[in-house]
């Protein structure tokens, strides 16, 4: 338990953010739903003032952006009260490490993000395109250039291609309601500008707006596949592709494993990720086109491009990088798997 002091200092913190939050018109009722989140293993002082402390900024952030209040002042506030006491810094770190403390929009977040050398795209007019490559080519060439590369036909051996597709998943993320829990629970979903909020409501549309029949409205989700090998429906899925061989030797490719699927007509609006590594995804059902820009900085010396990408093709790019969009092409349901590299 944190030492009463502490404790009395996070509440007091608290008390002049519910303060300053009700200056700028935030009704009681807001901060009492706040207050009544469900806390799962919330049996510790530590815990729930963590929690608790971690839904104010969040609040008091969304708002003070709303209202334009200034960006520097709000951020030297919530840094200085961070680390002016360990206390309160390990009662965030031991007890919120897995979420984040506060949520920054994606405005806000590019703003700080550091701008790249324009080297990389300068002379850059379309995604190179090759037919196989080594790993070694791939590594002096592609591998950490951020030069994005398009391999046809380099995942033709997967047998992905002949079983990926919506009524497989269907089928076996719901054989067991545990497992699909579990995936709901741990991994990541993205619903980019569907109505699904989750897989168990994509299993459960009707098959006929699934097959993308008779004009039914389009569709595109994503997840992460973040479960081990040592679950038995994880080790069907990863079964059925593999590393692919062009990566270095010494490159790691990372466990979780990100599935892509829509019907035709419908994709990703464009964005940039912010994750460690850059990424390959293969294309195993469909065809989809991606479309990406250079950074910000970049614009007046670099392209726009667009690349196809084909069923058995495998797309490679930094996605830290390079601003992305994707659409799926009129066809068959579009189903891509993808994952980081070291």
């Amino acid at each position: 338990m944190l030492p009463s002091e502490d404790q009395d200092l996070i509440r007091e913190r608290i008390r002049k953010l519910i303060q300053k939050a009700s200056d700028l018109g935030i009704k009681d009722e807001e901060f009492r739903s706040l207050f009544s989140t469900g806390l799962k293993n919330a049996d510790t002082i530590e815990f729930k003032w963590a929690l608790k402390t971690k839904l104010l900024f969040r609040k008091f952030l969304q708002w003070s952006f709303e209202r334009n209040v200034n960006f520097v002042t709000v951020l030297i506030v919530i840094i200085g009260i961070f680390v002016s006491s360990a206390g309160v810094r390990e009662m965030f770190i031991k007890n919120v490490n897995e979420t984040c403390i506060l949520d920054l929009s994606y405005a806000v977040i590019q703003s700080f993000r550091p701008q790249l050398p324009c080297g990389i795209c300068k002379n850059l007019k379309q995604v190179p395109v090759v037919q196989n490559i080594s790993a070694e080519e791939f590594h002096k060439l592609y591998a950490y250039t951020g030069v994005p590369l398009l391999i046809k036909g380099g995942v033709a051996d997967w047998e992905a291609l002949q079983t990926f597709n919506y009524q497989y998943f269907k089928k076996i993320y719901t054989s067991s309601p545990k497992f699909l829990e579990e995936i709901m629970d741990d991994c990541q979903f993205f619903k980019y500008m569907d109505a699904f909020s989750s897989l168990e409501e994509v299993f459960n549309m009707p098959d006929e707006r699934a097959a993308a029949e008779n004009e039914t409205e389009p569709w595109y989700i994503g997840w992460s596949h973040c479960l081990g090998k040592e679950h038995n429906i994880s080790a069907n899925i990863t079964s059925q592709y593999h590393r692919p061989h062009f990566l270095p030797k010494h490159s790691i490719n990372k466990e979780t494993t990100w599935i892509f699927m829509g019907s035709p007509g419908y994709g990703a609006d464009m964005h940039v990720d912010h994750v460690e590594f850059p990424s390959w995804q293969a294309q195993v059902s469909g065809s989809k086109t991606w479309f990406i820009k250079p950074p910000h900085e970049c614009r007046s010396q670099c392209h726009d491009m667009a690349v196809t990408v084909e069923k058995g093709d495998i797309f490679v790019m930094d996605t830290n990088i390079w601003y992305h969009a994707t659409r799926v092409n009129p066809g068959n349901i579009s189903v891509s798997v993808g994952a980081e590299y070291d």
